[in-house]
């Protein structure tokens, strides 16, 4: 879990079904657990979790996450 990843996607269901990634480049590289971490604590910002629908519903009005994926950019790899 030490690979470094550069930025995360964050897939939300928007409230008409469909599937749309917000993309949030990080500043400096992270690690992969670091960005698992990261995730964790800006999900709470990002979102609300609701225990009735068992979903984190964005705050913006977006829709609901359902899962998010920290990803390398192979040209930023040293």
């Amino acid at each position: 879990m030490l690979e470094i990843v550069h930025f995360v996607i964050l897939y939300v269901i928007s409230p008409e079904g469909e599937l749309v990634r917000f993309y949030h480049e990080f500043t400096e590289p992270m690690t992969l657990w670091a960005c698992g971490d990261f995730m964790e604590f800006e999900r709470h910002l990002w979102a609300v979790y609701h225990d009735e629908i068992n979903r984190w519903i964005m705050n913006n009005g977006s829709g609901y996450i359902i899962g998010h994926e920290c990803v390398q950019d192979p040209s930023r790899m040293e």
